[in-house]
């Protein structure tokens, strides 16, 4: 996917030049790809072995490694500032990794999801509400950065931020849907299954 299995180095910030893993379908016999963000103290390697086992044929995996497996160095609850260089340089990584993904495979941008765990769902939360959606996309444990939601700081306002519904009081996981949608269906079966749900966000 990238010279070397690397990311290129001339990226911004603490995550250049990290690994990159694929597995899955290869050019030409992929109809999709997944691109995986892993959490914190996990691998690239880790979320190809979460994701793989579960795909349809015909559908290629992502993983880009975060230095020091993490995305960022602090909690995600903490100001986006306390966070940087390594939020933009994760931002970065993310929108090269999904481009070359789109590349490479010949896919559209809608035949790629992106999605992330817990410190990788925020990243894929923080780079849709910026870019407008041009993916499908699957949180798992994750939203947007700071202790609140700047809505303008979002394509000028354009997008309605990402709303938390509690899914697994028992392990306080939170699934996060974007609030552009209809989310009732999710909500509904997300309460009823206990599991989390993913959604397409859109620019309004």
């Amino acid at each position: 996917m990238f010279s070397g299995g690397r990311l290129p180095d001339d990226l911004p910030g603490p995550h250049a030049g990290q690994p990159v893993v694929s597995a899955g379908a290869p050019r030409g016999a992929a109809d999709a790809a997944v691109v995986c963000l892993h959490g914190r103290g996990a691998t690239a390697q880790g979320a190809i072995n979460l994701y793989e086992p579960v795909a349809r044929h015909g559908v290629a995996f992502v993983a880009p490694q975060a230095a020091r497996s993490r995305w960022f160095p602090h909690a995600a609850d903490e100001p986006r500032e306390r966070n940087e260089p390594h939020v933009s340089s994760a931002l970065a990584v993310l929108e090269a990794v999904s481009e070359r993904t789109c590349e490479v495979l010949d896919l559209p941008a809608q035949r790629v999801v992106l999605t992330g765990f817990s410190q990788g769902a925020v990243v894929v939360a923080e780079y849709a509400a910026a870019t407008g959606g041009r993916h499908p996309l699957a949180l798992l444990s994750g939203g947007l950065l700071g202790p609140t939601v700047d809505r303008e700081s979002y394509r000028g306002g354009r997008t309605a931020g990402l709303t938390a519904r509690w899914t697994a009081p028992s392990t306080a996981r939170r699934c996060w849907s974007p609030a552009a949608l209809t989310t009732a269906a999710c909500r509904s079966s997300a309460s009823r299954r206990r599991r989390p749900c993913s959604g397409r966000l859109a620019a309004t």
